[in-house]
């Protein structure tokens, strides 16, 4: 499967502007498909880490935010 060699292949080779930061937020959406949370967190908040200086009004920083959230619901006192 295609999504079977991406996961194997990681985020690694694509490394060009917005779409080396992209493609963690797709690892991480697919890593959520997979049911690998961990991992999920990991490259959505490696996400965040590269796009922070980048264009905040797209949906995927706030898509990705609110995985993760999903992910690892904040701590509530």
């Amino acid at each position: 499967r295609v999504y079977e060699q991406i996961l194997n292949q990681g985020a690694t080779p694509i490394r060009f502007g917005d779409i080396y930061a992209l493609s963690h937020y797709e690892l991480g959406k697919l890593y959520i498909k997979k049911g690998w949370p961990g991992k999920a967190a990991e490259s959505l908040e490696r996400f965040l880490v590269l796009w922070a200086d980048a264009d905040l009004n797209r949906k995927e920083p706030s898509d990705a935010e609110n995985m993760i959230n999903e992910i690892n619901p904040p701590l509530l006192f």
